[in-house]
């Protein structure tokens, strides 16, 4: 009889911590899958309120005395939209480490206004806030 009382015991005990450790691991699951999502894309108060700002002109180290003309812009600009999935910074200068002073979004309307005499940036106007500023060239589809 007393072989059975310890054989109820290790049983007993063995399905007990079994499904506690169902339990734990259920729930450590279900808490992984949930703070694994990507959060949704923060929208601040001062998201589309900037002004308008002309950019100012970015000094060139050329030897030569005579500066390449860039093109005119046509005064109202080449409709084009936003092609890149994660939409893009708007910066003051065309340049990488220029200030950030905006952004638009994917699929989002925007006027060209001119390239940069590279050709590595465009200064564009959204349509739908107004920003205005330089984003890189290549990331817009051009609809006009």
């Amino acid at each position: 009889m007393n072989l059975s009382r310890v054989f109820q015991f290790l049983l007993g005990s063995t399905l007990g911590l079994g499904i506690l450790a169902l339990v734990v691991l259920g729930g450590g699951y279900l808490l992984v899958q949930q703070l694994s999502a990507p959060p949704p894309k923060p929208i601040f108060d001062n998201e589309g309120t900037v002004g308008k700002t002309t950019p100012s002109p970015t000094p060139t180290a050329s030897p030569s005395p005579q500066a390449t003309p860039e093109p005119s812009p046509s005064p109202e600009g080449k409709l084009a939209t936003v092609e890149y999935g994660g939409g893009l910074s708007v910066r003051d200068n065309p340049t990488a480490d220029a200030a950030r002073i905006g952004g638009v979004e994917y699929q989002e309307e925007v006027r060209v206004l001119e390239e940069s005499a590279d050709q590595q940036w465009q200064r564009i106007r959204s349509e739908s806030t107004g920003v205005e500023g330089w984003v890189k060239a290549g990331n817009l589809k051009l609809g006009e």
